[in-house]
This record gives structure tokens, sequence and C-alpha cells, in this order.
């Protein structure tokens, strides 16, 4: 199994499954508001955008598919992208990681990386 990450025809990255442990968080859209009474007032559509953020994280990395990573987040840098999750999910949003920075792993004689990725599912 593996995730694909990818901007139009331009440019695109495929890289192994995640680990499993990998967090997700929901950012689902409320309006939260006190009246002049005191009341509660909370508004919801369920047609509003719900954008989950996932932190992701692969290991064994290569250096041919670190040189690769690297290359593909400074063509992506704050523009829009495609992911096509482990599971064959279509995504679309943004990598919110500030800073690439590769872990090495002694054992495997690879690398670790950790990317954050939020957008909605398509």
């Amino acid at each position: 199994m593996s995730v694909t990450f990818s901007r139009a025809a331009v440019t695109s990255l495929e890289l192994g499954s995640p680990e499993l442990g990998d967090t997700y968080l929901l950012d689902i859209g409320i309006v939260n508001r006190v009246n002049r009474g005191n009341e509660a007032l909370v508004a919801y559509d369920s047609d509003w955008v719900k954008t989950r953020t996932k932190t992701l994280t692969f290991t064994r990395i290569s250096d041919d598919k670190k040189d690769d990573i690297e290359t593909f987040l400074i063509a992506v840098q704050g523009l829009q992208i495609t992911y096509v999750d482990q599971n064959n999910y279509t995504w679309l949003g943004y990598i919110t990681t500030s800073s690439f920075e590769f872990e090495t792993q002694y054992r495997s004689c690879g690398r670790v990386f950790t990317l954050e990725f939020r957008g909605e599912r398509q």
C-alpha cells in the first residue's frame, strides 16, 4: 500500500503507507454564541466544510526519496494539493508542516519523516 501527494499534473510524490497510530483531528465549523439573556445559541450546518488534520509518519526513507520529498515540498509550499491515502480515499488540502526534518534510524539505515496534512475528503 502507498499514498500519493500531487499538485495538478505538475508534480507528484508517492510514499509507502504511514505508520499505524497516526493522529487525525476533525475540525467542524460550529458557531457558539451567548445572547443577552445568557442563553447559549449553537449553529451548525451539515453542509459546512469538515476539515481533518492528519499527522503522518513515514519510515525507512532512502536518501533518494528524501531528496524527492524535499523537492516536492518546496514546489507545493502553500498550494492546494491532492492526497490519495492508503485506503484509496482522495483528499484536497494543504501540507501544513512548517519545516521538514528527517530523523535518522540507525537499525534500518533509513530516515523517519513526519508531516501534517489538513484537508477535506472528496
